[in-house]
């Protein structure tokens, strides 16, 4: 069976595949939308984490705001749940999935080709702020 870490790993790399490698769209991801002017993506975590609380779904993912003149604001995750739900075992591996998948979000977004886009390094781009409101 396979651990948290490897599930994290798996899915961040199967993204990674559906976005530029025509790859089946994977069962864990619910919604993939981004390009040039931000978007997001949202995952399903209950395929990747146990919770103590089963009432509601438990979803997550990145966005990333547009702020004109060819710059993207930094990345940001979000999740349905409170991390307080997730067993003790589960929170450091939770800060790795925001962790891989903000970085993936930042490799599908950050194109060099686009002539009024502006390439940043993933620090970089961390630093820029949220919103241009």
């Amino acid at each position: 069976m396979a651990s948290t870490k490897q599930k994290i790993d798996g899915l961040v790399e199967s993204i990674f595949n559906y976005a530029f490698n025509d790859y089946p769209q994977p069962e864990a991801l619910i919604d993939i939308d981004m390009g040039h002017r931000g978007g997001g993506m949202k995952v399903n975590a209950e395929d990747i984490f146990k919770f103590k609380n089963q009432e509601a779904e438990k979803e997550c993912g990145t966005y990333q705001n547009y702020l004109g003149g060819g710059m993207l604001g930094k990345i940001c995750f979000g999740s349905n749940f409170n991390e307080a739900d997730l067993f003790a075992r589960d929170e450091k591996n939770f800060n790795y999935l925001k962790a891989e998948l903000t970085k993936l979000h930042h490799k599908i977004t950050n194109h060099d080709d686009i002539l009024l886009h502006q390439s940043y390094s993933y620090e970089e781009n961390q630093s820029m702020p949220v919103s241009a409101y």
